[in-house]
């Protein structure tokens, strides 16, 4: 497998070819900073469309990597897959990986290497220092994790498993925005100039969410409702959950009772001791912004 540096010297020390990739959605927030930081890395870098049929090009490229929604995902890497050298390396970077990543062992059987990560991150991010990137192995687990090593240098590489990754972006994402959507859904009923006005810490970050999530394209918001398998009994254990609140909230004893056994779960977490300053510290910073 190719190695991702700038350039490949040959054995007398002289500098010899620069390195080529290719960025599918090269257009879009990630594929413009995979751009950036492709070039950053001394790579000559190129935007593939796989919509006009011509991929030819993409034999002569060491790196692709594809950039595009959720959902088309899986289709882009079969299509840049078959135009590939064997070695050459091809790597996705979709927030679920439950149909990116069964693509990627496609690929890998035509001699393709694969590189199956999630970058935890948005197309602002400058340093990649601490920057956390998740690597769903599909083939050769060590050789993929060198590979994203070079490619993320100096981020904090997580390794999982599809199931595993899946599972926890229904937590972390998924999740989150189907409920701050549809709370923005709620609040669309309600005066928000005056809500804004009488609101605390509370309601302030909250709302703040709702509409940073709200203006999110649609297209990611959908696969990332639609496409993770995840989502759905934890929907299901959060629909449960209110029910239990609403009904618990008329009896002191089996309120304080439910009340104590969420504290307990959240206590496990270390963060957890700091979170109510930690949330007066965001709104402080909101309101005199």
């Amino acid at each position: 497998m190719p190695a991702l540096n700038a350039e490949i010297r040959s054995a007398e020390g002289k500098v010899g070819l620069t390195l080529r990739a290719g960025v599918v959605g090269a257009g879009g927030g990630m594929g413009g900073w995979f751009t950036r930081h492709l070039r950053g890395l001394g790579y000559e870098v190129e935007a593939v469309d796989t919509r006009d049929g011509s991929l030819e090009p993409v034999g002569a490229l060491d790196l692709v990597v594809v950039s595009v929604p959720i959902s088309t995902t899986p289709a882009a890497v079969h299509e840049v897959a078959s135009h590939m050298r064997g070695s050459a390396v091809l790597a996705e970077i979709a927030s679920l990986k439950g149909g990116s990543h069964p693509a990627l062992v496609e690929a890998s059987r035509l001699g393709v290497t694969p590189l199956c990560v999630h970058p935890m991150f948005g197309p602002s991010t400058g340093s990649l220092n601490g920057r956390v990137v998740a690597v769903v192995p599909v083939a050769d687990p060590e050789g993929e994790r060198r590979q994203a090593e070079l490619l993320f240098p100096g981020a904090d590489l997580i390794t999982l498993d599809v199931g595993r990754h899946d599972r926890c972006m229904a937590v972390v994402l998924s999740l989150p925005y189907a409920l701050n959507l549809a709370l923005a859904r709620v609040l669309t009923g309600e005066d928000l100039a005056l809500s804004s006005r009488m609101a605390g810490s509370t309601f302030s970050l909250q709302y703040i969410l709702a509409q940073s999530i709200a203006g999110e394209s649609p297209a990611l918001i959908r696969d990332l409702l639609r496409e993770n398998a995840s989502l759905e009994p934890l929907l299901g254990a959060f629909v449960d959950s209110l029910e239990e609140l609403l009904t618990a909230s008329g009896d002191e004893d089996a309120f304080n009772s439910l009340h104590a056994e969420v504290v307990e779960a959240l206590s496990r977490d270390p963060s957890y001791p700091g979170a109510d300053a930690r949330r007066q510290m965001a709104h402080r910073a909101i309101a005199g912004a």
